[in-house]
């Protein structure tokens, strides 16, 4: 059974969602993403691993998500999703007004 598989089944556990965002694969981070938004989980150390990701922003091709958007972004939306307070994020308050709006957007979409 493949990683999509099993988040689309349910057939993970807390540590597998840390291992997947672990992946360098695109595809495996938004499908993990999108199972952590959904079932609204927050376990310390899967927040802290989105945080981590959040930094990956350059336009590199294994930071490359959807469009222009990047992991970091997907990441950083994520978290808003889950309801923490981006403005306490350093990765976040490095971005300049833009690139907040552009956040905002990705997380009031239906992308995530």
């Amino acid at each position: 059974m493949t990683i999509i598989e099993k988040l689309n089944n349910g057939q993970y556990e807390i540590g597998d969602l840390e291992n997947y965002l672990s992946t360098g694969n695109a595809i495996v981070l938004y499908n993990t993403m999108h199972e952590i938004i959904d079932k609204k989980i927050t376990d310390p150390i899967i927040i802290q691993k989105l945080i981590s990701i959040s930094g990956r922003r350059e336009q590199t091709l294994e930071n490359k998500m959807l469009g222009f958007y990047t992991v970091g972004d997907f990441a950083l939306a994520t978290l808003k999703k889950l309801g923490i307070d981006l403005a306490s994020l350093k990765e976040y308050t490095r971005l300049d007004s833009f690139e907040k709006e552009l956040i905002d957007e990705l997380a009031e979409s239906g992308d995530l």
